[in-house]
Order: C-alpha cells, then sequence, then structure tokens
C-alpha cells in the first residue's frame, strides 16, 4: 500500500498542518542546516496552498525534562531567517492561554523541544491530543525519527488526516528502489555500531548485493577471522553471527589497514591477514583498499553507503577516496547516517549522490525490512 502524501493532502487557505520536522541540529551557530534546508520545500508548499504551518520538532534527548540549552528557541529563528517569515516560538503547546492566544494567526508556529515533555517518549495519547487541537491535517517530515515509537510520530497521526512531506516520500522510494535492485547492488557499511548494521548486511547478502564492511564493525569481523586487533574497537557478542557472515563470498572486508596507538602517534599500514600489537588500534583502510574503490564502482548500477570506513575525523584519507569513488560513479548512488553526511559536507562532496538520507537509525532499520512505526501509520 502507498503512502499518503502531501500531494493528496487537502490544503486549503487556513488550514493547520503539524509539520513534525527533524530540527535536531547543532544548537547556538548552527553550522549543519542540511535537515532544516530538507524540510524547506514542504513548509513552503504548506504555505503557498494557504495553509498554516505548526513546527514540532526535537532536539538532543531530555527525556522528558527541561533542558534550557536544549531549547529550540534559536532554531526557530533560524528557520524564519530561511524563510524571510514571521515564526512564533511556543514556548508551552500544552498551554490553554497560550492556544487561545496563537492558533488563530497565519504565521508559523514553532513548538519548544518536544521531547521536554514526558508524553513524548511514551507514546501518550493525551499528550498527542494536547498536541492534535493545534492543528487539522499532519505531515512528518521526519523520517529521521520514523523508527521511534513517540507520541509525535505515532500516537499523534493517529488523530489527524496523516501525509507524507515531500522529503519523507523521497526518503522511501529511494530506499525502495535500492532495495529492488539489491541482487545487483554494492553496499559499504561502517561507522560504529555493529548491532544495527548486521541486520542490513544478512539481508543484502541474503538478495545477492557484494558488502563491503569497513569502520569499526570490520574489527569483528577481523577478530571472527582469527586476526589479533589489539585496542580496536570489538562486539564479541556478534562473534558467531559474523563468522556465518564469513562464509558469504560477497562479504568483503579491506584489503591492508592503518593502524597505530591513536592520535598524535605514528601510524604503519598493514595487511589485514596481520595482527596488530597489543597496543594499536585500526584507524582506517589502507592505501591498496583505497585505490580499489574507484574501479569497482565505475560499472555499479546501485550503492548504497552508511558509516565512514575508519575514525575520519583524525584520519580521513580512507573515507575521503571511498567518497569521491561513489560519487563519480553512473549509477544510484544513496548514502546516510550522520557521521557520513557531516564528512559529506566537511569536505562539499554532498552534490555527488543520488539521495542522501537525513536518517541514520531510520535507514538501516528500513533496509533491514524492519517497519518504521511512523511509516506505517501513514500507509
Amino acid at each position: 500500500m502507498k503512502l499518503r502524501t502531501l500531494q493528496d493532502a487537502p490544503i486549503k487557505k487556513g488550514t493547520r498542518v503539524i509539520v513534525r520536522a527533524d530540527f535536531d541540529v547543532v544548537t547556538g551557530r548552527i553550522e549543519d542546516n542540511f535537515k532544516i534546508r530538507e524540510c524547506l520545500a514542504t513548509i513552503r508548499f504548506v504555505l503557498r496552498k494557504g495553509g498554516r504551518v505548526r513546527i514540532v520538532s526535537h532536539l538532543g534527548r531530555p527525556h522528558g525534562v527541561i533542558v534550557r540549552r536544549l531549547s529550540m528557541k534559536s532554531i526557530a529563528q533560524y528557520l524564519g531567517k530561511l524563510l524571510g517569515r514571521r515564526v512564533f516560538f511556543i514556548s508551552d503547546p500544552l498551554s490553554r492561554k497560550i492556544f487561545q492566544r496563537y492558533d488563530s494567526l497565519s504565521d508559523i508556529l514553532f513548538f519548544e523541544n518536544i521531547r521536554f515533555w514526558p508524553g513524548e517518549e511514551k507514546n501518550n495519547t493525551r499528550f498527542a491530543s494536547d498536541l492534535a487541537k493545534w492543528g487539522d491535517l499532519y505531515v512528518n517530515e521526519a523520517f529521521a525519527d520514523s523508527h521511534r515509537t513517540h507520541a509525535s510520530v505515532v500516537a499523534l497521526p493517529k488523530q489527524l488526516s496523516s501525509f507524507a512531506g515531500f522529503q519523507t516520500e523521497e526518503e522511501t522510494a529511494f530506499l525502495n528502489r535500492a532495495l529492488q535492485r539489491a541482487s545487483k547492488a554494492v553496499v559499504v557499511i561502517g561507522g560504529v555500531k555493529l548491532e544495527t548494521k548486521i541486520p542490513v548486511i544478512t539481508r543484502f547478502l541474503d538478495r545477492g548485493s557484494t558488502v563491503f564492511v569497513g569502520g569499526a564493525p570490520a574489527n569483528t569481523f577481523f577478530l571472527a577471522r582469527g586476526m589479533r586487533v589489539g585496542k580496536s574497537l570489538v562486539e564479541p557478542a556478534f562473534l558467531k553471527k559474523v563468522a556465518s557472515l564469513l562464509k558469504n563470498k560477497k562479504c568483503i572486508l579491506p584489503t591492508d589497514l592503518l593502524v597505530g596507538k591513536g592520535k598524535g602517534f605514528p601510524t604503519r599500514v598493514i595487511s589485514a591477514h596481520d595482527h596488530l600489537r597489543p597496543s594499536e588500534m585500526i584507524l582506517d583502510v589502507g592505501q591498496e583498499t583505497a585505490q580499489h574503490f574507484g574501479p569497482v564502482f565505475k560499472s555499479v548500477r546501485t550503492i548504497v553507503w552508511n558509516g565512514p570506513v575508519g575514525i575520519a575525523e583524525q584520519y580521513p584519507k580512507g573515507t575521503y577516496a571511498l567518497a569521491r569513488a561513489v560519487a563519480r560513479a553512473r549509477g544510484l548512488k544513496i548514502v546516510g547516517g550522520g557521521d557520513t553526511i557531516a564528512f559529506l559536507r566537511k569536505y562539499s562532496m554532498l552534490k555527488g549522490f543520488s539521495h542522501v538520507s537525513t536518517g541514520g537509525g531510520a535507514m538501516l532499520e528500513f533496509l533491514a525490512g524492519k517497519k518504521l512505526p511512523g511509516i506505517e501509520v501513514l500507509r
């Protein structure tokens, strides 16, 4: 069943539209506005139709208590500057007095960090009802949060006519295309948490994809292969599962590695079949591996990439070579994950991809075949 999308929404002059956005960005000076800009098309569409926009979002993880440094007031002001529109900041959307004062305004309303209220993470129906009073329609433009069973993602859209925003619609469309092309796809998995990556690795291998594993997840694969990995981050609980994945010839690991004690210490390159010294850790893929990225991706029809292939903040060469090779490829190129996007933004490489996903965890769960609560409620 298809999603109900923004194009289907009966928006007319005066329609109050609650937009669940993902503006979980750096506070103070907003250096990475990627998530905010991805939401602008939906906001502008609603405004052009004469609708009244009410923004619901979160910042950080305050877990139901007020944390002043996580207030969204500065982000509301920033959004107003981007749009060239007046934005009213709603400090307490549950206040009856504030509702009576601001609900009739045609200006954009921007609610305080929704996670300041315990009802949000509890997916509380009554809390969602209090929010629903502000809107006639609901739009999910927070794909990155759609894997969470929170009130503003699940309970709230159940109480209003609900639709997927442009960005959420695009996310699901591109990820579905990647799954449909899985038999001829190359999937690159890096980053940190192997636990969140194993279901994706397993599903794509089962569908015939070639899966390259780098970054911290690769450390556990090397350990399962019998390699001594020194102080590298590993997840021993998954050794048995990883050992079974290694039996698949399409599960690929780096052929050489940059290793050392860490920042400020000398490094050396070793074969991926050698052992690390007890004081060393894996820092990045080696030059031989990096040089192979270009030829491998040159004729690939579909590429999915999530996570740097090394400690990219300090040792960027491997991830940079990967990014350049993927960007130059001609096929469908999908990339996601907060650290990956930050890296691409730092090196001005975001434009080289077919789709840049705003959701790290949500992207992985979707690709792993899990049902995202925030998406299912829109079907």
